[in-house]
């Protein structure tokens, strides 16, 4: 008689994982092993940062996106324990943690099919902007409109990113933001890369939400002196 695939896994004492629905709108109780080495992994995708982990020894697998926590030696556990995750897609998943004295099992979160087709929808509202299809159906808000946070400028240490203007996308929550991308001197060059808006560079960090990034396109890949380099970044807007 052939064993399936649960019964073997079975026999081999080897943890099911358990398998859990993304939704930023609430905080997702899971339950973590107290004296072993948990994981956490999202379904067709990957985790890019953990918050509030301090009683924790954390090891972020760069490679995959997953996570591994263990509590740290001799902790006293608190009443409660929140932990915030971030995966490379902009979204932010609030989670309230239990422990129990049982083995651990890999948590996988998994992105609703919704939101799938929501940031697909995005992107290809992304690529109508740059292509120029979408002029009838935009709105733009002007720069000067200081009081709505339009006017963001980012020295960047060689040069400045100033944003021009933004577009809406009416796939909410997703917004395109032009920047002017300018070096501070006339003989400045310097070879852009995707990565530097797409990383938690220490000069840009706080100007831009960079969890949020799902889309970078420059007009060009070199900044050469004053001459102003576009760039447009699809983003997704945090919820309130």
């Amino acid at each position: 008689m052939s064993l399936s695939l649960l019964n073997i896994l079975g026999y081999f004492g080897l943890p099911a994982c358990t398998r859990i629905p993304l939704d930023p709108t609430t905080k997702i109780p899971i339950t973590l092993a107290a004296n072993d080495l948990n994981r956490l992994s999202l379904k067709e995708g990957r985790i890019s940062a953990v918050y509030g982990a301090d009683i924790f020894h954390v090891e972020l697998d760069a490679k995959h996106g997953q996570v591994f926590l263990h509590l740290k030696k001799d902790v006293e556990l608190p009443g409660q324990v929140s932990l915030a995750i971030t995966t490379e897609e902009g979204l932010t998943q609030d989670l309230e943690i239990f422990f129990t004295e049982d083995p651990a099992k890999p948590i996988v979160f998994e992105v609703p099919p919704e939101r799938h087709s929501l940031r697909k929808d995005a992107q290809q509202f992304f690529y109508d902007v740059l292509a120029g299809k979408t002029e009838n159906c935009i709105i733009q808000e002007g720069h000067h409109e200081e009081n709505s946070g339009m006017n963001k400028t980012i020295n960047l240490g060689w040069g400045t990113m100033t944003l021009t203007h933004r577009i809406l996308s009416p796939h909410f929550p997703f917004v395109v933001d032009y920047y002017d991308l300018v070096g501070h001197k006339p003989y400045c060059q310097y070879k852009l890369r995707h990565n530097l808006f797409t990383s938690l560079d220490t000069h840009t960090k706080t100007a831009l939400d960079h969890t949020s990034i799902c889309g970078v396109w420059l007009s060009d890949r070199i900044v050469r002196g004053k001459r102003p380099v576009t760039v447009a970044i699809l983003r997704q807007r945090r919820p309130v």
